[in-house]
């Protein structure tokens, strides 16, 4: 057979190389965007895929901390709502939101803070894209849910089999490689190390969320970590979001710009656990980051994302029911 002329056999290479290229962003790019903003109503749907049974030693000796007779709940509750620009307070919700920016800093940090607190810990919950849907679009997740304010979480959906709790309920119950962190059903919050606990005994103690990202930035006296249980690459600087605890009920939602030009550079590992001390956190769990990093106050973007990126899921923040409605 004849060969083609080189000419058109270098046409037919490009040409080939052009549609794997188009397929890949088909798949890769414009399908889960697609996906995300093509879906109807949002709303908040536990993962259920396995269902817990603790063991009766597990259920005898609880991770989580005793549940007082009563938990405490400060906070400057207010008896009606009042909205401000970058604040929100009810009967059941109140939270202050400040920008800091480090611009003698050599990179530049900027990063925003939300001091949280609430009445139950059922407000503070995971919200996703509806059945069916990979990704979502963070704005549709969050209005879907009836979010007054609302960040990433960890991506755990996309990690693999990892262990993960969601709304109360048990969505993998695989081992986990890496640091997790439990918010349980009485407002407390704790970190734990790989080998250091059982998923039966995480799950005897009543977990309301388990994160798996990473890692865990504060010791047990709330002071920054030394070693940090994460890959060195993802040790450098990047934007973040980190969820902070101070005791049941009042927490902070932190998430850091980066990527974005010379305001902020986004922080190392080490430099987001000393920003966690600083705010006084008696622990801190670094979430999803990335692109990923995003905060909304009633549906308004309150930092700068360094790039558009849709979502597996979110933290959302809401008014208990019969609060939000006595106040309205």
């Amino acid at each position: 057979m004849k060969k083609l002329p080189l000419w058109m056999r270098i046409t037919q290479q490009l040409v080939l190389t052009g549609l794997v290229l188009c397929v890949f962003a088909l798949f890769h790019h414009v399908l889960p965007r697609y996906m995300g903003k093509a879906a109807e109503p949002i709303a908040i749907i536990p993962y259920v895929r396995e269902t817990a049974a603790p063991s009766a030693q597990s259920a005898e000796q609880p991770m989580g901390p005793e549940a007082p007779e009563e938990t405490p709940v400060p906070g400057p509750f207010t008896a009606g709502r009042i909205e401000g620009e970058d604040s929100f307070s009810s009967p059941s919700l109140v939270f202050t939101i400040t920008k800091y920016e480090h611009t003698e800093a050599h990179p530049a940090q900027c990063y925003y803070v939300a001091d949280v607190y609430i009445r139950d810990v059922e407000q503070l919950s995971i919200a996703f894209p509806i059945s069916g849907y990979l990704y979502g679009d963070p704005y549709r997740i969050a209005e879907g849910a009836g979010a007054v304010l609302a960040i990433n979480s960890d991506n755990a959906s996309a990690l693999g089999e990892v262990f993960t709790v969601r709304n109360g309920a048990l969505y993998n119950g695989n081992s986990t490689r890496g640091d997790i962190c439990v918010l349980f059903r009485d407002g407390s919050m704790k970190t734990y190390a790989p080998n250091t606990y059982t998923n039966e005994e995480i799950l005897a103690a009543e977990p309301w969320q388990v994160w798996c990202f990473g890692p865990s930035l504060l010791d047990e006296n709330g002071q920054p970590l030394e070693e940090f249980n994460i890959d060195r690459t993802l040790q450098n600087r990047h934007p973040r979001t980190v969820i902070g605890y101070y005791e049941p009920g009042h927490y902070c939602f932190v998430v850091i710009d980066g990527r974005g030009g010379e305001y902020s550079k986004g922080t190392t590992i080490k430099e987001t656990a000393q920003i966690m001390a600083e705010l006084g956190c008696r622990c801190a769990y670094n979430l999803d980051g990335g692109a990923s990093t995003l905060m909304l106050y009633r549906n308004e973007l309150v930092n700068v994302p360094s790039r558009d990126r849709s979502l597996k899921e979110m933290i959302v923040l809401r008014e208990r029911e019969e609060t939000a409605n006595e106040a309205s």
